[in-house]
């Protein structure tokens, strides 16, 4: 009997202290560790199997303890006369029994709580194989996105290396291996503290790879291949870094330096473009137009010669302009340029390179020529010599050129012919006048000459030298309201004729009123007899502080051409006399500076001068 109340109580201890534990540390577990489905249920069983472990323990203990309260509880009970005492014994035992009861009721609980656990883990395997197959899947698609990414780095032009924390080359792609001609069992050895040099010396190439993150640093690669050296500036960035690997993308910079000298190429292309826009649209005179379109082919296309061809009226084509660098005139008249003229050409209006590298005796190894075409049809051609075939870009520069240059080309040949056209009339009008006197016949074209010869030595622009010639032709133009008895006239004047003689210069400003002359070309014609020092005729107007200087170069010109010439009251004398007689005056009739510019035309140009003064064109 003993034992087997031993064994209640042992049971009721079990069911009433060790069951609620369980079941606390159930419910703690699934709430406050959100432990949920088989992991809950592997908690409860790991937790009973620790309490039973502590039973198995204590249950020496426990047995002994109880033998001796169950011997002495029942010595009391035995001894006593008090019925109270035993009715507290029976108390005690039906609160056990109790006890019992709800420990039936718990094991109900749990029993439905493994069912429910049960279930639970049967969802939770059915998750779990879902998430393996849905694992499988993202697998698979990694596989193929790795294979993508891998096959771009091989396609890229880019050069990518990966290197490992020591610096040693993992992997490398297509573009990296191609470039440099190395086999994999070479690329395998290479080391990036080894493989680059940098000119920066404070930290090892390593580091300054490794904390390229956010900007490139520049390296120099050095590569001994076939006893050869191979080097090359490469800006190396390092855009990743996992698992101690580096993987860093490169670029030649060689390739960049060519890529921006071309860049700077197209600019100075357009530069020139816009040079030469606003240089032919300013120019006016065919001669110097021309001039600057050859000095700009040179600046684009390093030219050997070249020449410009305007059709004249007669259809026939005149070389207006060359330009030599590295040829003699005999050596392009030997070209025959106008040979390759022909009328399909003309028509078809393209640009032609024609390869002279065969032909004999020729300096140039390809002849580019281009038409100036206006409306379809050709108004002058360029021809240039190279040493290089054109490329499409330079095609193209040289026709969007060409059209430019056709336009103002073609404009500066109208204003030429209108020129010509003004100035032939200018000159008929005063050789109708000069021919009452035989002795002035062409004087005043002779001082036109002289007068240009001196703007072009003063620099004076196209314009202005132009009127320079104007006013030269018409500076005594005034002498057509003179009677022809005082211009004929052999020997001095008299007063009153020489003072009729001095009306020429108003006269001539009065004939000439209606065409609205430009104020240079009226000062030159007006002012010509007036001195340096102001005095002589016109008498010179009181706002008037010093002479014009249009007035001192036709002044200076009319008074060398008239020593130099022979008139019906002197005979013509040298040159050297002239300069003479223009010394002796300077500084009173003739200014400084004209008689130093005469001077200095003499010495350097003696040849022109003796030409305008035999009146040869």
């Amino acid at each position: 009997m003993k034992k087997s109340f031993r064994k209640s109580i042992l049971k009721g201890q079990l069911v009433c202290i060790n069951l609620p534990v369980s079941i606390v540390s159930v419910i703690f577990a699934k709430y406050a560790l959100n432990i949920s489905g088989r992991g809950l249920l592997i908690w409860m069983l790991a937790f009973i199997s620790m309490q039973y472990a502590i039973y198995a323990m204590i249950k020496p203990f426990f047995k002994k303890a109880f033998d001796v309260s169950y011997m002495h509880n029942h010595e009391l009970l035995s001894a006593s006369k008090d019925t109270q005492f035993a009715s507290v014994g029976v108390e005690r035992f039906a609160q056990l029994y109790t006890s019992l009861s709800f420990s039936e009721q718990v094991m109900t609980q749990i029993q439905k709580d493994i069912d429910l656990l049960t279930q639970e883990n049967a969802d939770l395997k059915r998750n779990i194989e879902g998430v393996i197959d849905s694992s499988k899947q993202l697998d698979r698609a990694f596989r193929i996105e790795a294979d993508t990414i891998s096959s771009l780095v091989q396609s890229v032009p880019q050069l990518i290396i990966v290197f490992d924390q020591q610096g040693k080359l993992i992997e490398w792609n297509e573009a990296f291996k191609r470039r440099y001609g190395l086999s994999n069992q070479d690329l395998n050895k290479l080391n990036v503290s080894t493989m680059f040099t940098s000119e920066i010396t404070e930290k090892t190439i390593l580091e300054q790879l490794k904390k390229a993150t956010d900007h490139s640093v520049f390296l120099t690669l050095s590569i001994v291949k076939d006893k050869d050296i191979l080097k090359e500036g490469i800006s190396f960035r390092v855009v990743s870094e996992e698992n101690q690997r580096f993987t860093a993308i490169g670029k030649v910079t060689n390739e960049d330096i060519a890529m921006q000298a071309k860049i700077l190429r197209k600019n100075r292309e357009l530069e020139y473009i816009n040079q030469i826009n606003s240089s032919l649209i300013s120019n006016w005179d065919i001669d110097e137009l021309l001039d600057n379109i050859m000095k700009r082919m040179d600046s684009l296309f390093d030219i050997s010669f070249g020449c410009l061809y305007v059709l004249d009226d007669a259809s026939k084509w005149e070389l207006k302009k060359s330009t030599l660098n590295k040829m003699s005139q005999d050596q392009l008249r030997s070209l025959n340029i106008t040979h390759y003229f022909s009328s399909e050409w003309q028509k078809n209006s393209t640009v032609q390179t024609i390869d002279m590298r065969l032909a004999d005796q020729v300096h140039v190894d390809y002849l580019v020529i281009a038409p100036l075409e206006i409306d379809g049809k050709a108004i002058a051609a360029m021809a240039i010599g190279i040493h290089h075939e054109l490329s499409n870009s330079d095609e193209n520069l040289l026709k969007m050129f060409n059209h430019q240059a056709a336009m103002v080309v073609q404009r500066a040949i109208l204003y030429e012919q209108l020129r010509k056209q003004y100035l032939n009339t200018i000159e008929a009008l005063v050789n109708v006048i000069e021919a009452k006197d035989k002795y002035t016949e062409g004087h005043s074209r002779r001082v036109s000459r002289f007068a240009v010869e001196i703007a072009k030595k003063m620099r004076y622009s196209n314009e202005d030298i132009e009127n320079v010639e104007i006013s030269g032709l018409l500076h005594d133009v005034g002498k057509i309201g003179i009677h022809q008895s005082i211009l004929t006239k052999e020997g001095k004047l008299t007063n009153e004729e020489y003072e009729i003689m001095k009306e020429h210069p108003l006269k001539g400003i009065q004939v000439l009123e209606s065409i609205g002359l430009n104020n240079k070309i009226r000062d030159g014609i007006l002012y010509h007899h007036l001195r340096y020092d102001l005095k002589g005729y016109p008498k010179a107007d009181h706002e008037l502080k010093s002479l014009p200087e249009f007035a001192a170069i036709i002044g200076a010109a009319d008074a060398f051409d008239a020593i130099t010439s022979a008139r019906s009251y002197s005979k013509a004398r040298s040159v050297e006399e002239a300069i003479g007689e223009l010394e002796k005056h300077e500084g009173t009739q003739f200014s400084p500076s004209m008689v130093h510019i005469f001077k200095t035309l003499v010495e350097e140009d003696y040849q022109t001068i003796i030409e305008i003064i035999e009146d040869k064109m």
